[in-house]
Protein backbone atom coordinates (compact mmCIF):
# COMPACT_ATOMS: atom_id res chain seq x y z
CA UNK A 1 0.00 0.00 0.00
CA UNK A 2 1.17 3.44 -0.54
CA UNK A 3 8.75 10.99 -1.38
CA UNK A 4 12.11 11.62 -0.80
CA UNK A 5 14.20 12.85 -3.52
CA UNK A 6 14.35 9.29 -4.71
CA UNK A 7 12.38 8.10 -7.88
CA UNK A 8 8.63 7.89 -7.04
CA UNK A 9 6.45 5.26 -8.54
CA UNK A 10 3.13 4.60 -9.34
CA UNK A 11 1.71 1.12 -7.25
CA UNK A 12 -1.55 -0.02 -8.51
CA UNK A 13 -2.52 -1.56 -5.27
CA UNK A 14 -5.84 -4.29 -5.24
CA UNK A 15 -7.64 -4.95 -2.39
CA UNK A 16 -9.66 -7.32 -0.91
CA UNK A 17 -13.41 -5.10 -2.24
CA UNK A 18 -11.81 -5.88 -5.98
CA UNK A 19 -11.31 -2.16 -6.42
CA UNK A 20 -7.78 -0.50 -7.31
CA UNK A 21 -6.10 2.35 -6.45
CA UNK A 22 -2.67 3.77 -7.04
CA UNK A 23 0.17 5.00 -4.38
CA UNK A 24 2.29 7.58 -5.28
CA UNK A 25 5.77 6.72 -3.00
CA UNK A 26 8.82 4.19 -2.59
CA UNK A 27 8.21 4.40 1.02
CA UNK A 28 5.93 2.28 3.15
CA UNK A 29 6.60 4.86 6.24
CA UNK A 30 4.96 7.63 4.03
CA UNK A 31 1.83 5.69 3.76
CA UNK A 32 1.50 3.86 7.04
CA UNK A 33 2.95 6.62 8.98
CA UNK A 34 0.37 9.12 7.59
CA UNK A 35 -2.14 10.51 9.66
CA UNK A 36 -5.12 9.24 7.72
CA UNK A 37 -3.81 6.03 7.95
CA UNK A 38 -2.78 5.60 11.44
CA UNK A 39 -6.20 7.22 12.60
CA UNK A 40 -8.02 4.18 10.51
CA UNK A 41 -4.75 1.77 12.17
CA UNK A 42 -5.99 2.89 15.79
CA UNK A 43 -9.99 2.93 15.24
CA UNK A 44 -9.36 -0.75 13.29
CA UNK A 45 -7.19 -2.03 16.17
CA UNK A 46 -9.69 -0.97 18.87
CA UNK A 47 -12.45 -2.62 17.10
CA UNK A 48 -10.66 -5.55 17.36
CA UNK A 49 -9.66 -5.88 20.53
CA UNK A 50 -13.69 -5.24 21.88
CA UNK A 51 -14.56 -8.05 19.13
CA UNK A 52 -11.97 -10.71 20.05
CA UNK A 53 -12.64 -13.83 22.14
CA UNK A 54 -9.29 -15.76 21.61
CA UNK A 55 -7.12 -17.35 24.33
CA UNK A 56 -5.29 -14.07 25.12
CA UNK A 57 -8.46 -11.80 25.81
CA UNK A 58 -9.63 -14.50 28.54
CA UNK A 59 -6.35 -15.03 30.70
CA UNK A 60 -5.23 -12.03 30.80
CA UNK A 61 -6.65 -9.44 33.81
CA UNK A 62 -6.81 -5.57 34.50
CA UNK A 63 -3.30 -3.80 33.25
CA UNK A 64 -2.38 -6.71 30.98
CA UNK A 65 -5.27 -6.13 28.48
CA UNK A 66 -3.36 -2.88 27.76
CA UNK A 67 0.28 -3.79 27.43
CA UNK A 68 -1.12 -6.69 25.31
CA UNK A 69 -2.93 -4.27 22.84
CA UNK A 70 -0.39 -1.92 22.47
CA UNK A 71 2.36 -4.51 22.43
CA UNK A 72 -0.09 -5.30 19.28
CA UNK A 73 -0.05 -2.56 17.59
CA UNK A 74 3.18 -1.38 17.36
CA UNK A 75 4.07 -5.25 16.12
CA UNK A 76 0.88 -4.55 13.38
CA UNK A 77 2.64 -1.33 12.20
CA UNK A 78 6.04 -2.13 11.98
CA UNK A 79 5.18 -5.84 10.51
CA UNK A 80 3.16 -3.08 7.32
CA UNK A 81 6.06 -1.10 6.99
CA UNK A 82 8.04 -3.98 6.81
CA UNK A 83 5.94 -6.23 4.27
CA UNK A 84 4.05 -2.91 2.43
CA UNK A 85 8.20 -1.99 2.37
CA UNK A 86 9.46 -5.13 0.26
CA UNK A 87 6.25 -5.58 -1.72
CA UNK A 88 7.21 -1.71 -2.86
CA UNK A 89 11.13 -2.79 -3.73
CA UNK A 90 9.60 -5.92 -5.33
CA UNK A 91 7.32 -3.68 -7.84
CA UNK A 92 9.95 -0.80 -8.49
CA UNK A 93 12.05 -4.16 -9.78
CA UNK A 94 9.46 -5.41 -12.32
CA UNK A 95 8.85 -8.50 -10.10
CA UNK A 96 5.35 -7.49 -8.64
CA UNK A 97 3.20 -5.47 -11.13
CA UNK A 98 0.37 -5.43 -8.92
CA UNK A 99 0.07 -5.65 -5.07
CA UNK A 100 -2.62 -7.27 -3.64
CA UNK A 101 -3.57 -6.62 0.00
CA UNK A 102 -4.55 -9.82 0.92
CA UNK A 103 -1.35 -11.52 -0.12
CA UNK A 104 -0.02 -8.38 2.52
CA UNK A 105 -2.19 -9.53 5.29
CA UNK A 106 -1.28 -13.08 5.37
CA UNK A 107 2.27 -12.39 7.17
CA UNK A 108 0.68 -9.36 9.24
CA UNK A 109 -1.92 -11.63 10.71
CA UNK A 110 0.85 -14.35 11.93
CA UNK A 111 3.09 -11.93 13.30
CA UNK A 112 0.09 -10.32 15.43
CA UNK A 113 -0.70 -13.65 16.85
CA UNK A 114 2.64 -14.79 17.45
CA UNK A 115 2.59 -11.17 19.21
CA UNK A 116 -0.11 -11.95 21.32
CA UNK A 117 1.30 -15.92 22.48
CA UNK A 118 4.48 -14.01 23.48
CA UNK A 119 2.82 -11.45 25.51
CA UNK A 120 0.78 -13.90 27.12
CA UNK A 121 3.90 -15.61 28.18
CA UNK A 122 5.77 -13.29 28.98
CA UNK A 123 3.43 -12.34 31.81
CA UNK A 124 3.32 -15.87 32.99
CA UNK A 125 -0.21 -15.85 32.51
CA UNK A 126 -1.51 -19.17 29.96
CA UNK A 127 0.46 -21.83 28.39
CA UNK A 128 1.24 -21.90 24.40
CA UNK A 129 -1.98 -22.50 22.41
CA UNK A 130 -2.43 -25.60 20.91
CA UNK A 131 -2.44 -26.15 17.03
CA UNK A 132 -5.78 -26.24 16.34
CA UNK A 133 -6.65 -23.20 18.84
CA UNK A 134 -4.17 -21.30 17.00
CA UNK A 135 -5.81 -22.41 13.56
CA UNK A 136 -9.07 -21.27 15.11
CA UNK A 137 -7.71 -18.17 15.65
CA UNK A 138 -5.88 -17.31 12.76
CA UNK A 139 -9.23 -18.01 10.67
CA UNK A 140 -11.26 -15.86 12.86
CA UNK A 141 -8.46 -12.63 12.40
CA UNK A 142 -8.46 -13.59 8.62
CA UNK A 143 -12.37 -12.31 8.19
CA UNK A 144 -11.85 -9.37 10.79
CA UNK A 145 -8.90 -8.10 8.61
CA UNK A 146 -10.71 -8.45 5.41
CA UNK A 147 -13.55 -6.39 6.47
CA UNK A 148 -10.99 -4.00 8.33
CA UNK A 149 -9.54 -3.80 4.43
CA UNK A 150 -12.77 -3.10 2.27
CA UNK A 151 -13.53 -0.26 5.29
CA UNK A 152 -9.54 1.16 3.89
CA UNK A 153 -10.36 0.93 0.65
CA UNK A 154 -13.60 2.51 0.57
CA UNK A 155 -13.11 5.51 3.62
CA UNK A 156 -9.15 5.94 3.98
CA UNK A 157 -7.83 5.70 0.53
CA UNK A 158 -9.96 8.47 -0.84
CA UNK A 159 -8.64 11.16 1.50
CA UNK A 160 -5.61 9.66 1.56
CA UNK A 161 -2.47 11.92 -0.02
CA UNK A 162 -0.41 9.31 -1.40
CA UNK A 163 -3.43 7.30 -2.44
CA UNK A 164 -5.18 7.95 -5.78
CA UNK A 165 -8.50 6.19 -7.09
CA UNK A 166 -7.49 7.91 -10.73
CA UNK A 167 -4.49 5.70 -13.00
CA UNK A 168 -1.26 7.50 -13.47
CA UNK A 169 -2.24 10.83 -15.83
CA UNK A 170 -5.83 11.04 -15.17
CA UNK A 171 -4.83 13.14 -12.03
CA UNK A 172 -3.08 16.32 -10.77
CA UNK A 173 -0.81 16.22 -13.72
CA UNK A 174 -2.80 16.09 -16.71
CA UNK A 175 -3.53 19.32 -17.91
CA UNK A 176 -6.76 19.15 -18.98
CA UNK A 177 -7.88 19.04 -15.69
CA UNK A 178 -9.06 22.31 -15.30
CA UNK A 179 -11.50 21.63 -18.14
CA UNK A 180 -12.59 18.55 -16.55
CA UNK A 181 -13.20 20.48 -13.09
CA UNK A 182 -15.37 22.95 -15.08
CA UNK A 183 -17.48 19.60 -16.71
CA UNK A 184 -18.06 18.77 -13.51
CA UNK A 185 -20.23 22.18 -12.43
CA UNK A 186 -22.77 22.61 -14.98
CA UNK A 187 -26.28 21.16 -14.04
CA UNK A 188 -27.62 20.59 -17.40
CA UNK A 189 -25.95 17.33 -19.20
CA UNK A 190 -23.80 18.06 -21.81
CA UNK A 191 -24.86 17.60 -25.79
CA UNK A 192 -22.56 16.29 -28.40
CA UNK A 193 -22.59 19.91 -29.73
CA UNK A 194 -20.48 21.57 -26.55
CA UNK A 195 -21.40 24.76 -25.22
CA UNK A 196 -18.87 27.20 -25.23
CA UNK A 197 -16.71 27.02 -22.42
CA UNK A 198 -13.17 28.57 -21.67
CA UNK A 199 -10.58 26.26 -22.68
CA UNK A 200 -7.06 27.14 -20.14
CA UNK A 201 -5.39 29.68 -21.73
CA UNK A 202 -2.44 27.91 -21.98
CA UNK A 203 -4.24 25.51 -24.61
CA UNK A 204 -5.09 28.26 -26.65
CA UNK A 205 -1.54 29.79 -26.48
CA UNK A 206 0.11 27.27 -27.63
CA UNK A 207 -2.33 26.13 -29.91
CA UNK A 208 -2.22 29.39 -32.06
CA UNK A 209 1.52 29.68 -31.76
CA UNK A 210 2.16 26.03 -33.35
CA UNK A 211 -0.95 25.86 -35.50
CA UNK A 212 0.75 23.57 -38.31
CA UNK A 213 3.16 22.44 -36.95
CA UNK A 214 2.55 19.19 -35.28
CA UNK A 215 5.14 18.02 -38.25
CA UNK A 216 7.87 19.58 -36.77
CA UNK A 217 7.70 18.48 -33.29
CA UNK A 218 8.71 15.33 -31.75
CA UNK A 219 8.20 13.41 -28.80
CA UNK A 220 10.30 10.99 -27.41
CA UNK A 221 9.54 7.70 -26.24
CA UNK A 222 11.42 4.92 -24.57
CA UNK A 223 14.80 5.43 -26.64
CA UNK A 224 12.93 6.46 -30.33
CA UNK A 225 11.58 9.83 -30.88
CA UNK A 226 8.86 10.06 -32.96
CA UNK A 227 7.03 13.35 -34.93
CA UNK A 228 4.14 14.25 -33.35
CA UNK A 229 2.36 14.56 -36.31
CA UNK A 230 3.09 10.98 -37.72
CA UNK A 231 1.56 9.47 -34.22
CA UNK A 232 -2.13 8.20 -34.77
CA UNK A 233 -2.77 6.71 -31.56
CA UNK A 234 -1.13 5.41 -28.31
CA UNK A 235 -2.15 2.67 -25.65
CA UNK A 236 -1.23 1.70 -22.72
CA UNK A 237 -0.90 -2.11 -22.25
CA UNK A 238 1.05 -3.25 -18.77
CA UNK A 239 4.33 -1.63 -18.25
CA UNK A 240 4.17 -1.39 -22.27
CA UNK A 241 2.95 1.47 -24.27
CA UNK A 242 1.61 0.42 -28.27
CA UNK A 243 2.24 3.41 -30.36
CA UNK A 244 0.72 3.71 -33.46
CA UNK A 245 2.01 5.86 -36.23
CA UNK A 246 1.01 6.06 -39.84
CA UNK A 247 3.59 3.37 -40.74
CA UNK A 248 4.32 1.23 -37.84
CA UNK A 249 3.40 0.06 -34.51
CA UNK A 250 5.41 -0.57 -32.03
CA UNK A 251 5.81 -1.78 -28.35
CA UNK A 252 7.93 0.11 -26.10
CA UNK A 253 8.48 0.05 -22.32
CA UNK A 254 7.35 3.30 -20.97
CA UNK A 255 4.48 5.65 -18.96
CA UNK A 256 1.78 8.04 -20.86
CA UNK A 257 1.54 10.03 -18.30
CA UNK A 258 5.24 11.18 -18.60
CA UNK A 259 4.66 12.21 -22.54
CA UNK A 260 3.91 15.65 -20.97
CA UNK A 261 3.77 16.96 -24.85
CA UNK A 262 0.66 14.94 -25.86
CA UNK A 263 -1.16 15.87 -23.06
CA UNK A 264 -1.29 18.99 -23.57
CA UNK A 265 -4.40 19.55 -25.85
CA UNK A 266 -3.04 20.97 -29.04
CA UNK A 267 -2.20 17.48 -30.73
CA UNK A 268 -4.68 14.75 -29.13
CA UNK A 269 -6.36 14.16 -26.39
CA UNK A 270 -6.09 10.88 -23.72
CA UNK A 271 -9.83 9.83 -24.26
CA UNK A 272 -9.77 7.09 -21.14
CA UNK A 273 -7.37 6.10 -18.50
CA UNK A 274 -5.13 3.90 -21.05
CA UNK A 275 -5.42 5.36 -24.55
CA UNK A 276 -4.27 9.10 -26.54
CA UNK A 277 -5.64 9.54 -29.91
CA UNK A 278 -4.17 12.31 -32.17
CA UNK A 279 -7.20 14.69 -33.28
CA UNK A 280 -5.72 14.04 -37.19
CA UNK A 281 -6.22 10.32 -37.06
CA UNK A 282 -9.87 10.80 -36.16
CA UNK A 283 -12.14 9.68 -39.46
CA UNK A 284 -15.58 10.39 -37.62
CA UNK A 285 -17.20 10.65 -33.96
CA UNK A 286 -20.28 8.58 -33.55
CA UNK A 287 -22.44 9.52 -30.43
CA UNK A 288 -23.88 6.41 -29.84
CA UNK A 289 -27.67 6.32 -28.18
CA UNK A 290 -26.35 5.33 -24.49
CA UNK A 291 -24.36 8.25 -24.74
CA UNK A 292 -21.36 6.87 -25.40
CA UNK A 293 -18.82 8.55 -28.00
CA UNK A 294 -16.84 6.42 -30.00
CA UNK A 295 -13.67 7.19 -32.30
CA UNK A 296 -13.44 5.83 -35.92
CA UNK A 297 -9.74 6.25 -36.98
CA UNK A 298 -8.24 6.69 -40.31
CA UNK A 299 -6.20 3.02 -39.92
CA UNK A 300 -9.32 1.48 -39.14
CA UNK A 301 -8.84 0.85 -35.66
CA UNK A 302 -11.85 2.42 -33.58
CA UNK A 303 -11.73 4.34 -29.71
CA UNK A 304 -14.36 4.86 -27.01
CA UNK A 305 -13.89 7.85 -25.18
CA UNK A 306 -14.53 7.74 -20.98
CA UNK A 307 -18.00 9.37 -20.14
CA UNK A 308 -15.61 11.56 -17.52
CA UNK A 309 -13.77 12.65 -20.69
CA UNK A 310 -16.61 13.51 -23.19
CA UNK A 311 -17.16 17.40 -22.55
CA UNK A 312 -13.55 17.70 -22.66
CA UNK A 313 -12.62 15.69 -25.82
CA UNK A 314 -15.72 17.78 -27.52
CA UNK A 315 -14.70 21.10 -26.41
CA UNK A 316 -10.62 20.56 -27.52
CA UNK A 317 -11.49 18.49 -31.01
CA UNK A 318 -14.19 21.14 -31.74
CA UNK A 319 -11.72 23.88 -31.05
CA UNK A 320 -9.30 21.53 -33.66
CA UNK A 321 -11.69 21.85 -36.25
CA UNK A 322 -12.34 24.93 -36.44
CA UNK A 323 -8.73 26.20 -36.52
CA UNK A 324 -8.40 23.36 -39.57
CA UNK A 325 -11.37 24.82 -41.28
Amino acid sequence: MSELTRTVSQAEVISTFGTSFWVSSDSAADYVLNPAFLRFAMLAIGIYALMDQGNGAQVLVGWQHPVMWLTMALAAISGLILVVGLAFQLHRRGTLRRIYTPFLMLPIIMLVEGTEQGVVQLLQAGDWKTLPQTLTDLTRDMMVIILLDVMHALYVVPVHPRASLDPPGQAGADPVAQVQKQAAQPTQPATIVAPEAPIPETMMDTSDRTEGGAEGETVRIADRSFPIGDIQSIRTEDHYLNVVTRASRSMLRAKLSDLDVLHDGRHGIQINRSQWVSFAAIASVVDEENGQVTLNLVNGDSATVSRTRRLVFMQLYNSHRARQA
